[in-house]
């Protein structure tokens, strides 16, 4: 199984971003590449993180988490049309699962055989997700569940319910 995620998409849509705030631009990307491995921990599934733009020459994407698939377009190719071939090429479109909130692509996605989720729709999973973890949602987002009780245990730790 595939997620394939329209990075700025869901990013403009979810967090309290300016389009040319850099710094919190990468601090949102950042976020969403730890949402992203949070949610591919413990599934039978690849999420793909497809950014508009080219990378920036000294400028290096933060290394994604165990499942997470970073893709950036080539101007002047957007993460739409990026989105688009993955789709076509993909020889199971019915196992993918793009989320967007673009009507237009959203369209096509479907007209591909692919599935389609709303950015709010993938963002209530993700709280979800988010919520389950327990105690692991503490850390930094690379640190499951399982790990925190295994620490918890070696150092005789009594587990913490808020």
């Amino acid at each position: 199984m595939q997620i394939i995620i329209d990075a700025y998409n869901y990013i403009l849509r979810t967090m309290a971003v300016q389009k040319h705030d850099d710094k919190a631009l990468q601090r949102a990307r950042e976020q969403l590449l730890r949402l992203a491995g949070g949610y591919a921990q413990g599934r039978k599934v690849e999420v793909v993180v497809v950014f508009d733009g080219q990378l920036v020459p000294g400028v290096h994407p933060p290394k994604p988490p165990a499942g997470v698939r970073v893709l950036f377009s080539r101007a002047p190719q957007s993460a739409d049309a990026l989105i688009k071939t993955l789709i076509e090429k993909n020889k199971q479109p019915r196992a993918a699962t793009v989320v967007t909130s673009d009507g237009a692509l959203a369209h096509f996605i479907k007209t591909c055989g692919a599935q389609h989720l709303s950015v709010e729709a993938f963002r209530e999973r993700l709280e979800q997700k988010k919520s389950q973890t327990g105690i692991a949602e503490k850390f930094d987002g690379s640190t499951s569940a399982k790990d925190v009780e295994e620490w918890l245990r070696l150092f005789n730790a009594p587990r913490h319910e808020d």
